[in-house]
């Protein structure tokens, strides 16, 4: 029963973090307001919790599922996988560090940021959530051995 908790869990938090994700990507707009720029933060803070929920959580399954820590770390997909994880999270660094400096701009002045920047950190975004659509792919490679 522990194995399908953590199972069950490791998928809805994939998922959560997927759609967090793309809200992230239709808050990140031209013309966003200094609200909209606190919301898009409060937004990233609970991705980045979402990303390291999903992390422990698929780590307990290594540890705690029937397969056993052995199966994984000789399992080279596992590696690739981890592998994409890290650079998604490096990936997601920079849209991270802007979007905390424009929250410290917009709850200063009511600054916001200009197209140009905007559309910088959506960049950053797609080539974070094209490296997230491999890891499923990656998975079923790896359960598969």
């Amino acid at each position: 029963m522990g194995d399908t908790v953590l199972a069950a869990t490791h998928f809805v938090l994939a998922f959560l973090l997927v759609a967090t994700l793309a809200v992230e990507l239709t808050l990140i707009r031209p013309g966003m307001s200094a609200d909209d720029v606190r919301t898009v933060g409060r937004v990233d803070m609970a991705y980045g919790l979402l990303f390291g929920a999903l992390v422990l959580v698929g780590f307990g399954r290594v540890y705690f599922g029937p397969a056993g820590a052995s199966y994984y770390f000789g399992n080279g997909w596992f590696w690739t996988k981890l592998a994409a994880l890290g650079v998604a999270a490096a990936l997601s660094l920079p849209p991270t560090l802007t979007l905390l400096l424009w929250r410290k701009a917009a709850k200063r002045d009511g600054t916001v940021p200009d197209a140009a920047r905007i559309r910088g950190v959506r960049n950053w975004m797609h080539a974070e959530a094209a490296v997230l659509l491999a890891v499923p792919v990656l998975a079923v490679l790896m359960a598969r051995g």
